[in-house]
């Protein structure tokens, strides 16, 4: 009730989705399978409002099933985006994500890039119409008929305002789990106490946002500039890139390995009383095959997904070399380089001298 008054859009039965900005999880359930998961997102560089004094130095955050915000047709506030998803987002039904376990296939197989980027939080500006424009609600009553409020008649005597009195400068987050530790926060032992270290700005965000919205911006700028976490940007190109190649061969595999359980199940169902399946020669020779089948398409789809990794890890690897080792090493050998010029110049000019 209060969005719209304030002249925003909200759905509570939608959630953004990010496949280029999503983070990488394990979805195994005892073993190893990491997958994009596109409803938890870490958004960086241009998905952060640089304009704005709250976010302009925070470096990356970390979101969690955000909602999406966007304004209405007839708002009359003005609406500023703070954090923004890249233009491949989709705006995904929220049941995918309201069980304990998302089924993460059909999230990736259904997902459909929107084209336009979601905002995920803004901040509204200029005068607001009140979404109580009677005055407060009528006080309950009891049994007997009598106010269970006994000040509501004081109140309900003053005129209520039906717009703001001046402009207002609202800031809405669409994601609750903003500050969960789990989202931003890394906690380690160090010398037997638990220390927790920031991997994202959310915090810095949010106290940011507290000193703007106080009135007091003043000092500002000197938060949100200690950030641990600067990811390869390049690498994770390359890493969704190299997931686009492999994904479709991967669910055709995942469609056939249940079209083939399925044919197993049909020639099994048929059993008597005792229990005993009554089965031709030619569908137990049929029920061979499709267990054959079956355990080839396993080792297919394992070996897709293997190469999946190694390739990334293998992208991984080399960028990491040239960041970490090769232009480093070529910096050293540039300046092992020019001393040795200024030396043979220098003992040049000593000959030259000394002649």
């Amino acid at each position: 009730k209060l969005l719209a008054a304030w002249g925003v859009a909200y759905d509570p039965n939608k959630v953004a989705g990010d496949i280029q900005l999503a983070r990488r999880v394990n979805v195994g359930q005892g073993r190893l399978q990491v997958l994009d998961y596109p409803a938890w997102l870490i958004l960086q560089g241009g998905n952060i409002n640089r304009e704005d004094v709250a976010t302009a130095e925070i470096g990356s955050l970390n979101i969690q099933t955000a909602g999406i915000l966007s304004p209405t047709e007839d708002a009359t506030t003005e609406f500023l985006p703070l954090i923004l998803t890249s233009d491949a987002a989709m705006a995904m039904d929220a049941d995918l994500v309201r069980e304990a376990l998302p089924d993460f296939e059909t999230m990736l197989r259904t997902y459909r890039p929107g084209g336009i980027p979601l905002a995920l939080a803004a901040r509204i500006r200029g005068p607001v119409n009140s979404a109580f424009p009677d005055g407060p609600p009528k006080p309950a009553e009891d049994k007997d008929g009598a106010k269970t409020d006994g000040k509501a008649d004081e109140k309900a005597v003053r005129a209520p305002l039906a717009k703001s009195v001046g402009p207002a400068n609202i800031v809405i987050v669409a994601d609750t789990d903003l500050l969960e530790d789990r989202s931003w926060v890394q906690r380690q032992q160090f010398f037997g106490k638990t220390v927790a270290i920031p991997v994202a700005g959310n915090g810095a965000m949010v106290v940011n946002l507290i000193d703007n919205l106080a009135g007091s911006d003043a000092l500002i700028g000197l938060r949100g500039r200690g950030q641990s976490q600067r990811p390869f940007t390049k690498i994770q190109k390359l890493e969704f890139d190299a997931e686009q190649r492999y994904r479709a061969r991967e669910q055709a595999l995942q469609s056939r390995l249940e079209e083939v359980r399925r044919k197993l199940g049909d020639l099994q169902t048929g059993r008597e009383a005792g229990g005993e399946a009554v089965l031709s020669q030619s569908q137990r020779e049929a029920i061979e095959g499709f267990q054959a089948d079956l355990l080839t398409t396993r080792r297919e789809l394992r070996e897709v997904q293997h190469a999946l990794r190694q390739e990334i890890e293998t992208l991984e690897g080399w960028l990491e070399f040239i960041n970490i080792g090769l232009i480093p090493s070529a910096v050293g050998m540039l300046a092992v380089g020019v001393g040795g010029v200024r030396l043979w110049r220098r003992r040049r000019r000593h000959r030259h001298d000394h002649g």
